[in-house]
């Protein structure tokens, strides 16, 4: 079953919800529309990443989305002075995902 979830930030998006119940489909709905758009949400990472000067991130398209994100929480987490910021290849941020178990949100 295709849902469409309403997003705080203004935008729509569409997802297969599979053979789910009506309640559990319209409960992750609303769930997911808490947060803002994967779209926005990359945008909001590459924003932090200027205004905190970390470099630009090498790799593939897909690499690079991954990579500002496990970036983003790895650099503000609890372990933040840990990470070596000047680090620019996608590759070493997917590698140490779950480095110290922070989960991916």
């Amino acid at each position: 079953m295709i849902q469409t979830i309403y997003h705080v930030c203004g935008h729509n998006t569409t997802l297969n919800m599979g053979l789910s119940s009506r309640q559990n489909r319209i409960k992750r709905a609303e769930d997911m529309g808490k947060s803002i758009c994967p779209p926005c949400e990359i945008e909001e990472m590459r924003l932090f990443s200027i205004r905190n000067n970390l470099p630009f991130l090498t790799g593939s398209e897909k690499q690079i989305k991954w990579a500002l994100k496990i970036r983003h929480i790895k650099l503000t987490g609890k372990y933040k002075d840990f990470w070596d910021k000047s680090i620019a290849e996608c590759k070493f941020w997917i590698d140490n995902r779950n480095k110290f178990k922070q989960p991916l949100t």
